[in-house]
């Protein structure tokens, strides 16, 4: 079976309600994942009334999502596969965005 990691991307800063013109739908491979490193497939991703602000170009507690990033969320998270001492097959929950990837349970960029 073949595995995609499905992202969505933020393509324009919205102006008034968000329109679907907003956000660009991606996919590609799943990356292996490096030394302490797991993949994951995303089983839920929370919808929060705070992400609307990360969706403004302005100063928060978080920089916004910037254009062409994908969107952070809240996610429960099962591994699928594992280079850190979390088991194979766990559950976690993880903030890193709106995709299906490679990461690292402390944030760092793969």
């Amino acid at each position: 079976m073949s595995v995609t990691n499905r992202q969505i991307r933020m393509a324009a800063h919205p102006v008034g309600v968000v329109k679907p013109e907003d956000w660009e739908h991606c996919s590609g491979p799943v990356e292996e994942p490096g030394p302490s490193r797991f993949a994951g497939r995303t089983r839920v991703i929370s919808l929060d009334p705070v992400m609307r602000g990360w969706l403004d170009d302005c100063p928060s507690y978080l920089p916004p999502v910037a254009i062409g990033e994908v969107m952070r969320a809240g996610s429960v998270i099962e591994v699928t596969d594992s280079n850190h001492p979390v088991s194979s097959r766990a559950i976690t929950w993880s903030a890193p965005s709106a995709s299906r990837s490679t990461w690292s349970p402390t944030g760092e960029a793969p």
